[in-house]
């Protein structure tokens, strides 16, 4: 079914810095913004795209599966060694961002199922990614529940696109 209210409310999250689709399981939330991804990828944006399971909450891993995604957006990264602790995982994010400054055209990285990261340090790590990515890196997270993330300061900052339950429902129309 062409929803097209819903694909163009996904268009704004080219102007956004993250996009959240948050509803319940069988909600449609992943073939919808797979469908807008390849309408997106039509008109020359690039994108990367990770499944998360529970065992992505390995911070390594995580991050391992994360620079995957952006290189297949056009992202050179080289990462030597897999971290652990905090500190770590935000020195290879900053390769990651030092990355993509050199990228001239938008990326989406779209993370499935993000509800299964249960890691404190997961959330710290993209919340800090979040903060400091260029303008045109578009994150877009498809969650059965919200993320651990300063939400109410992206929404604040105009910096969030919302697609809940409410939307993805279909109407008599």
């Amino acid at each position: 079914v062409v929803r097209p209210q819903l694909l163009k409310k996904l268009d704004a999250s080219l102007t956004h810095r993250l996009t959240l689709v948050s509803a319940p399981a069988g909600a449609g939330k992943t073939i919808l913004v797979s469908a807008w991804v390849q309408s997106a990828r039509k008109k020359g944006v690039a994108f990367g795209w990770l499944s998360l399971d529970a065992a992505d909450n390995d911070p390594g891993r995580f991050l391992e599966y994360l620079g995957a995604c952006l290189e297949e957006g056009g992202t050179v990264i080289d990462i030597d060694v897999l971290p652990n602790d905090l500190g770590e995982l935000e020195k290879i994010l900053a390769k990651f961002i030092q990355g993509l400054m050199d990228l001239k055209r938008e990326v989406i990285l779209v993370l499935d199922d993000y509800h299964m990261i249960q890691n404190k340090k997961i959330h710290s790590a993209l919340q800090y990614f979040l903060d400091r990515v260029p303008a045109h890196l578009h994150l877009i997270l498809l969650t059965r529940s919200d993320p651990p993330l300063e939400l109410a300061r992206l929404r604040v900052a105009g910096q969030l696109v919302e697609l809940r339950m409410g939307d993805l429902r279909f109407s008599e129309q």
